[in-house]
């Protein structure tokens, strides 16, 4: 005589595979999560060592004054009215706020100076300010070369947070740039220098992998 199935018994084998199925899925989605969150963190963090080597170069004895001067006239006209009105009639741009949480704030505030520099020092020159000296437009004409390639690709690797080859590439086209750069290349050997030194485990397995 054949035995009858129990149904119960056969409910609970499935419910127990289900289980099993439910928590092994979990399990790889949690690794996933965790892959991506460490991928994440470690691009976040070669965007902000980028951002250290401009850093290196800001406070450089060849271009720490005009900045300097850069930064307290930024925040004069920020906060005067007057200025700030007669910029804006004058070009229809401000000058932009220093903020230490952009990476790229001080690009951004060297860029928009030197976009406006006409304007903004007819308008100085109303209100009888002399800010900055020829010598520090010239200074910061050679800086902004020089972190322009940084900008970008600082900000590759803060959007592009999941492609770990970039990172390799933009660090030798980073080098190459500040081997080749004409202007300012003191304060180029400076951040050249800075580049090596916080990016050598980087750059190390690189050459090792090509030698």
């Amino acid at each position: 005589m054949e035995e009858e199935a129990n149904p119960d018994v056969q409910l609970e084998d499935s419910d127990s595979e289900e289980d099993s199925e439910n928590e092994e899925l979990n399990d790889i989605l949690m690794c996933q999560e965790t892959a991506d969150l460490r991928k994440f963190q470690w691009m976040a963090y070669q965007a902000h060592t980028l951002y250290l080597i401009i850093k290196d170069a800001m406070k450089h004895p060849s271009v720490e004054g005009a900045i300097s001067k850069t930064r307290r006239l930024v925040y004069y006209m920020c906060k005067s009215s007057v200025s700030n009105e007669g910029l804006i009639l004058k070009c229809g741009k401000t000058l932009i706020r220093d903020c230490s949480t952009r990476w790229n704030s001080s690009y951004e505030i060297i860029k928009r100076l030197l976009e406006i520099k006409t304007e903004l020092n007819e308008v100085l020159e109303k209100l009888s300010i002399y800010a900055l000296l020829n010598s520090d437009w010239v200074k910061l004409e050679v800086l902004l070369k020089l972190l322009e390639p940084f900008a970008i690709h600082t900000d590759q690797l803060q959007i592009d947070s999941q492609c770990l080859s970039e990172v390799v590439p933009s660090l030798l086209n980073l080098k190459a740039h500040l081997q080749t750069s004409g202007p300012g290349k003191q304060l180029a050997q400076i951040m050249l220098k800075s580049l090596c030194n916080r990016f050598a485990f980087v750059l190390n397995q690189h050459h090792q992998l090509h030698v």
